[in-house]
């Protein structure tokens, strides 16, 4: 049993993943624990919410720090992740347990002088960790767009369950976070796969070998916060040149008061006005227009998209962060709201602008129900924005169009299975296929990444219901290889006992049987006197006399010098005749008896 359970742990290793995700506003940790029950690990879904902690402030708010506050600050903030990790991973798995840091968008957005600053104090961090951190530079890293948007399609896939044997029909995902916007799905055509560019390319390949070939697209700048942050700014630049005039924008509600400054360095009162249709007009026409002066670098649907957007209205699509929790504000009647058929998000927009607006933009405040019955006072005062905001990111990248009938209209999850959305799991995930693959027969890897040769080998670990019955069938096989030997040893010792003890009596025996015959063929008769020529006189060669034995009398000896030994009953019975009738015979007396005595004593 100590040796199966010995290769149990052996065998098995670790089976969680560390992942921080270094977001805009926060930095995120997340303790995953993978079971391995068959080629395809499961995702613990119980203790997702309970093993992550989120703290602030997000590392790219770093970059107007000096170099000795960029240290102190992430010392805080790792400190404080660590020590909520190591709550959640035994002493004994820390060494094995890996922990990786992907920095995203907001870190994409600073200088690249600070982003080497702030990295460095981070990898530094966890070099003095408990835990596995064995490549610094990949292991902590800014994860490009890409690579972005591709890990999530491979969170929601491996949620739904789409890595399996069968290859499975994967989905796209459409995810919306606070710097920018992902869009992902797998690509069939192999015509489309020669001409899609290294950029908007993520190569994955799943848990059975299959190379599947995503498309794969970030855009920088058109996240839900920095798209409205610039809002303001832009639509002032190009609209206002008095320095005392007031902007009117209809993606606030009415009673929104507040100030911004035009790229001209003037500022300006911006009061709100709560018009949905005429909101979405201008975020088209400032937000999603190359000729706008100031604009990211890729703007979705234009001719910066670099002409290689891809159609994907034949992928099955769900939408996931920002499209969620804009509707699951609204406390009342948000299921009726799940949904971005057109007429649905415009109905919403409509209701959303004419809301009052929220005392703060974290989504406090409001007036409460509104006159259709739903609540408001959860919603966040951007809200207005963010509903026309995503209607035309959705159009610009082909997906719904107002007025045109499609099949596959996106669908708004918050989760698959049980599990939020997240490229944290999809990072996970992708860790352990290069550092713990598990083939077809269930072996995986662990610790390094391994070749294809050494894959195709299978020199590498089992999975863990193949551990667990390879250790009880090594339990069995212990247990009954001792009980075999243990009855193998009682019979051994028990028949080589009863051959010893027979082979020393019959030794004995056959000894004194030769003795006895030689003793008689000495004496040349059945009793000889030396000078009586012939045999017919009594006396010895030396003066004695030899006593007769007679043919009956050497039968019986043969047949007395037996002994029955029975092991089982321990019991031992010795039969000796001649012992016995040497017991029970009464002494000789008179010239018989003094014949026998000069014999045995040789006279």
């Amino acid at each position: 049993m100590i040796l199966a359970l010995f290769l149990l742990i052996t065998i098995v290793g670790g089976a969680q993943v560390v992942v921080f995700d270094a977001g805009s506003s926060g930095t995120r940790a997340h303790v995953f624990n993978f079971v391995w029950e068959d080629v395809v690990p499961k995702l613990d879904i119980q203790k997702l919410e309970t093993q992550t902690k989120r703290v602030e402030p997000g590392l790219s708010s770093l970059a107007n720090k000096n170099d000795i506050d960029i240290k102190n600050t992430i010392h805080e903030i790792f400190i404080d992740l660590l020590n909520f990790v190591k709550v959640h991973v035994p002493i004994s798995a820390r060494k094995r347990t890996p922990i990786l840091v992907k920095a995203t968008a907001g870190m994409r957005l600073v200088d690249i002088s600070k982003q080497k600053n702030i990295m460095t104090a981070v990898r530094q961090q966890l070099i003095e960790s408990e835990f596995l951190f064995t490549d610094p530079d990949e292991w902590a890293s800014i994860i490009s767009g890409h690579e972005e948007a591709g890990l999530a399609w491979v969170a929601a896939n491996f949620l739904k369950g789409a890595f399996d044997q069968k290859k499975t029909p994967t989905v796209g995902v459409i995810e919306m976070g606070g710097a920018s916007s992902q869009i992902s799905f797998e690509i069939y055509n192999q015509q489309t796969i020669r001409h899609l560019k290294k950029n908007r390319r993520f190569d994955f390949i799943d848990f059975f070998g299959h190379h599947r070939i995503v498309y794969a697209m970030s855009y920088l700048g058109f996240g839900r916060d920095q798209a409205y942050d610039r809002m303001d700014v832009t639509f002032a630049s190009a609209t206002t040149t008095s320095m005392t005039s007031t902007l009117k924008n209809p993606c606030h509600t009415k009673s929104y008061n507040s100030e911004t400054h035009s790229k001209n360095g003037f500022f300006h009162a911006v009061q709100g006005t709560g018009n949905y249709n005429q909101c979405v007009i201008e975020i088209e026409n400032f937000l999603f227009n190359a000729s706008v002066f100031d604009q990211p670098p890729v703007i979705p649907g234009t001719k910066l998209d670099q002409d290689a957007l891809l159609p994907a209205t034949e992928n099955e699509f769900i939408t996931t962060e920002v499209f969620f929790y804009v509707r699951d504000n609204m406390v009342k009647n948000k299921n009726m709201w799940m949904n971005l058929e057109p007429s649905v998000v415009e109905n919403f927009g409509k209701l959303v602008c004419a809301a009052a607006a929220p005392s703060s933009r974290s989504g406090d405040g409001g007036d409460g129900d509104g006159d259709d019955g739903n609540d408001f006072s959860k919603l966040r005062e951007d809200s207005c924005f963010t509903v026309g905001f995503q209607s035309i990111f959705l159009k610009n990248i082909g997906l719904v169009t107002a007025g045109v009938n499609q099949k596959n209209i996106p669908i708004i999850i918050h989760e698959i299975n049980g599990a939020q959305v997240e490229w944290a799991i999809g990072a996970a995930i992708q860790y352990l296929i290069q550092h713990n693959t598990p083939l077809p027969d269930g072996m995986i890897s662990n610790g390094a990444t391994t070749s294809t040769d050494e894959r195709k080998q299978g020199l590498l670990q089992w999975g863990f219901s193949e551990t667990i019955m390879f250790a009880l069938v090594v339990t069995f096989v212990v247990l009954s290889s001792l009980v075999v030997l243990a009855r193998f040893v009682q019979s051994f010792h028990c028949l080589c006992l009863d051959k010893i003890g027979r082979y020393i009596f019959l030794h004995g025996s056959m000894r004194r049987k030769q003795q006895r015959r030689q003793g008689r063929g000495r004496g040349g008769g059945k009793l000889n006197r030396s000078g009586g020529g012939g045999g017919a006189g009594r006396h010895s060669v030396r003066g004695g006399y030899d006593r007769v034995r007679t043919a009956e009398e050497d039968e019986n000896d043969d047949d007395d010098d037996v002994l029955s030994i029975e092991m089982n009953s321990s019991t031992i019975e010795v039969a000796n005749k001649n012992n016995n009738k040497m017991n029970r015979s009464i002494p000789a007396k008179g010239p018989t008896a003094l014949k026998w005595k000069m014999s045995d004593e040789g006279i």
